[in-house]
């Protein structure tokens, strides 16, 4: 078409013609996300065989048991504020194993790596890999997710702590004053940080908007106003404190995590017999 040698109405034609007949029994077929091709490791929760599948994330690695299907009996109904019986739900089928896990682009298990690092909280703390690098975090399970539109009882239990990797150990920002000047780009209030170079002036509706105000050009009573507030917003601030698992030996900003790295601390999946 580019040459004009062919109409671009004849190429639809032709790409309709071939396409047509596939159409007809593409629903017959398998999704590719559907399909599991064999991996040469173990489940490490019920010892069958894992499969890599195929999601939007890219490929992992799932149990073989997802595909197979057990009733799980419901618990038993409460009754009512009146004392009436409630009725039974029905059993339902499940998984009968739904471990899953990253790869890497080689099809390796990329599995957490423990760090001598603790959280605020105590938890030992593991490296992981995510969609956007690595990050650090506290070594427990995920809490469950409550079921239906009413909330849990009792009190929600808090995020895992989460740490990003900038090759150092990188601790989380403090939040930054909200100040009353407008961005000049999208009239969003504009959140003042203490910076390497001075204080600096950033759109509060970042990522969508970027906007920027230089504070060097500033009045110089807006500038003495603003400095004093950011200097008594950073001063309530709590400062971070984390220390290796012993609990005793401090840990700083810009740890290199090569140095908070546990020898053979890298687990590793058998093999399907």
């Amino acid at each position: 078409m580019a040459q004009g040698t062919k109409r671009w109405t004849d190429m639809l034609h032709e790409f309709h013609g071939e396409l047509a007949p596939k159409l007809e029994t593409a629903m017959q077929e398998q999704h590719e996300k559907a399909k599991g091709d064999p991996s040469p490791y173990a489940c490490p929760e019920c010892s069958r065989q894992l499969e890599y599948r195929l999601g939007r994330s890219g490929r992992f690695l799932s149990c073989s048991g997802f595909n197979e299907k057990i009733v799980e009996q419901p618990a038993a109904p409460k009754t009512t504020a009146k004392g009436k019986k409630r009725k039974p739900p029905k059993p339902k089928e499940v998984p009968a194993c739904s471990f899953a896990m990253p790869v890497d682009r080689d099809g390796k298990p990329r599995l957490p790596e423990q760090i001598d690092l603790l959280s605020p909280a105590g938890v030992p703390m593991v490296k992981r890999t995510g969609r956007f690098g690595d990050f650090l975090v506290e070594d427990k399970p995920r809490p469950p997710k409550p079921k239906g539109r009413k909330p849990a009882d009792g009190p929600a239990e808090l995020p895992p702590f989460i740490l990003n990797l900038d090759k150092n150990l990188k601790f989380p920002s403090p939040p930054p004053l909200v100040t009353d000047i407008a961005c000049p780009k999208c009239g969003e209030l504009m959140n003042l940080r203490e910076g390497k170079r001075g204080p600096w002036l950033g759109c509060r509706a970042f990522p969508k908007c970027r906007g920027r105000e230089a504070f060097a050009k500033l009045p110089d009573a807006k500038k003495k106003d603003l400095e004093k507030e950011l200097a008594d917003h950073m001063r309530g601030q709590t400062k971070l404190s984390l220390t290796r698992r012993d609990g005793v030996t401090p840990v700083i900003e810009g740890t290199p995590l090569k140095d908070l790295q546990i020898e053979g601390g890298v687990a590793e999946l058998s093999l399907f017999q």
